[in-house]
């Protein structure tokens, strides 16, 4: 059976050690010794409140399916201390009613953003289906760094982006409704959520009338609204220290924060991009004053990435695919690089993924910039490079930016498997080295079909660090023993791919992507189709109405 991969990636700074997920879990690996373990963090007692609080929304359960005559039903039968279960099957008879549904609890939450503070002290963990965000203290033991529970918020929406402020005082998150937030990394010792406002319960009136209303079934449920005696209750707001601030209408793709002097004066906006070709640029915090727009884009947006060594340009990766340089204050687009010839390439090194579909799109899936000043600083070269990925492309593109905000392609560095993530690594001085996750559960090239259990197993990451050749800096794999096979089999076999999903039905291939695939990849559900009704690519699970933003679904 196909083995998760590890979706993504960490480097925690000051230390060895590298943070990875696979699926719901963590795995801690030490690059300087080898070893890996598994990081199960544990609470502390100032998070054990965040739990109690409201916060927390209830767990959802997983329906199995009962449309069958046949159910299975389970009873347990307890004597003294020991548990025995007892499974036996009933045949329902005709005119019989059906038995109530088994419910099971859902798998635990997948892991959707990764990502550390620049001092180490704290790791932000987002998961996707129980819509949380949780911080961890990152503590150096002995026996290597641990983890500790210290906050964990549910938010209303699944997040689409996370992101620290420059400062690292505060959180910002984005949701698939289109509603941005501003949280506190760490909750404010002594905040109190603000009062219920109560009121009394409003005698619900219909507007309609039977002058107004004419038909039987207007009539009818014109009758029913009158049985209703009270309004409906109004939804509660967060229970936790927050701050909205601004909204899309459009499903909402990623986040990024900016600093940059003007006139004189260091000013900070906030970056936001969407489905609809949208990069927006606001003030922050005032994010209700709209600076300007980057236009010109012909299909979603689907990466921000602020270039660290020039904070005035900003990376932008969409579903043309194309990789675009703009000066996001003018909204001036400096260069752009629209990725000719990939498709080519990409038949020729998985022949089998273009069977999968003729007419494959692709689309930027991250970018990753890599500070380089310091290998060959007293040439002159570029600040750094930025390391680009395709959904579903096993090629890392690695680009220079000079000083104009020219880029140019310095490298394509050809991997085992897709591309997943990225994370720079601790390295001495004068030195860059760089840990890439690849998918190793589905086909090179491919994100619909699994790998077949003969196949020879794949290194999950690979480490690379960069030499410099006559020609420029260039990323060879790093010699550095042991591999990460080898530290990843100390723990055992990675989690097993769930056969049902959170609704409790089998998973089945959906458009262009196997079940797991539909997790680590997705953004292909970000393209319009001609004729097709716009639609929220996120399952229902139970998010209605509107965000509290007042943000509605994209329609």
């Amino acid at each position: 059976m196909a083995t998760q991969p590890f979706q993504k990636l960490c480097s925690i700074r000051g230390t060895s050690t590298v943070i990875a997920a696979a699926g719901s879990k963590l795995l801690g690996i030490d690059l300087a010794s080898g070893k890996a373990s598994w990081k199960l963090p544990r609470s502390s007692s100032s998070s054990t409140e965040s739990h109690t609080n409201g916060e927390e929304p209830t767990s959802k359960r997983r329906k199995l399916d009962n449309s069958h005559a046949v159910a299975d039903v389970t009873a347990s039968i307890s004597r003294g201390s020991s548990e025995d279960s007892i499974n036996f099957k009933t045949e329902r008879l005709k005119g019989e009613r059906k038995k109530s549904k088994v419910e099971k609890e859902a798998p635990p939450p997948n892991v959707s953003h990764l990502f550390a503070t620049h001092n180490g002290k704290h790791l932000i963990v987002v998961t996707a289906e129980d819509k949380a965000v949780s911080i961890y203290n990152v503590i150096s033991t002995p026996l290597g760094t641990d983890l500790v529970l210290q906050s964990k918020r549910h938010m209303p929406k699944r997040l689409s982006a996370a992101t620290l402020t420059p400062d690292e005082r505060f959180l910002v998150v984005g949701d698939k409704f289109g509603d941005v937030y501003e949280l506190p990394l760490l909750p404010t010792e002594g905040w109190v959520p603000p009062e219920k406002k109560t009121t009394d319960a409003k005698i619900f009136e219909p507007s309609a009338t039977e002058l107004t209303v004419h038909t039987k079934g207007n009539l009818q449920a014109l009758k029913q609204q009158k049985q209703q005696k009270v309004m409906k209750k109004e939804r509660e707001g967060l229970l936790f220290e927050h701050r909205v601030l601004l909204g899309h209408v459009s499903l909402l793709t990623d986040v990024a924060l900016a600093r940059i002097m003007v006139d004189g004066k260091e000013r900070r906006f906030v970056l936001t991009s969407d489905r609809d070709e949208h990069v927006r640029v606001s003030r922050y915090p005032q994010a209700h004053v709209i600076e300007g727009f980057c236009l010109g884009i012909k299909e979603f947006v689907s990466r921000l990435c602020v270039v660290p060594w020039a904070t005035q340009w900003v990376a932008v990766g969409t579903g043309e695919p194309s990789l675009r340089i703009y000066e996001w204050l003018s909204g001036k687009l400096l260069d752009m690089d629209d990725f000719q010839g990939v498709a080519e390439l990409l038949e020729v090194l998985s022949p089998s993924s273009a069977q999968e579909s003729e007419d494959r799109k692709l689309a930027v899936s991250g970018i990753w910039p890599v500070s380089v000043a310091d290998v060959n600083a007293t040439a002159g070269k570029a600040c750094g490079q930025l390391l680009v990925a395709l959904e579903g492309v096993p090629l890392l593109f690695c680009y220079s930016i000079n000083a104009e905000g020219k880029i140019t392609p310095s490298q394509k560095l050809e991997m085992d498997g897709n591309i997943l993530d990225v994370a720079a690594l601790e390295a001495p001085p004068n030195t860059s080295s760089i840990a890439v996750s690849i998918d190793t559960a589905h086909g090179a090239g491919s994100t619909a079909s699994y790998m077949p259990d003969t196949a020879t197993k794949r290194d999950p990451v690979t480490v690379f660090r960069l030499e410099s050749h006559e020609n420029g800096e260039k990323w060879v794999p790093s010699e550095q023993p042991p591999t990460m096979r080898t530290a990843v089999a100390q723990v055992g076999e990675l989690p097993g791919i769930p056969e049902a999903n959170s609704s409790g039905r089998l998973d089945r291939r959906k458009g262009p992507y196997s079940p797991l695939g539909e997790f680590l990849y997705g953004l292909e559900n970000l393209r319009k189709k001609r004729g097709d009704a716009a639609q929220d690519p996120e399952e229902d699970d139970g998010d209605e109405g509107l965000g509290e933003g007042g943000a509605p679904p994209d329609v």
